[in-house]
């Protein structure tokens, strides 16, 4: 988590499972003007996680982009 936050500057937190060792479950937020900009950000850091920890299986992946 701490690798993420400094490479992309967004918040990041374990937000379910925390009793299991074996899963986790990852929030993260990114505040910008653009929504196709907030898009690429949640995707590129989804690539990272899977090309630097290829022990991790992302097993679902879920964003919400909330206009206001």
């Amino acid at each position: 988590m701490a690798r993420v936050r400094n490479q992309f500057d967004v918040s990041i937190a374990e937000v379910g499972d925390n009793d299991l060792w074996q899963i986790s479950k990852i929030g993260l937020s990114h505040v910008s003007n653009s929504s196709q900009l907030a898009d690429e950000v949640l995707l590129h850091i989804r690539r990272y996680i899977e090309e630097t920890r290829p022990d991790i299986v992302i097993s679902a992946f879920e964003k919400e982009i909330i206009h206001w």
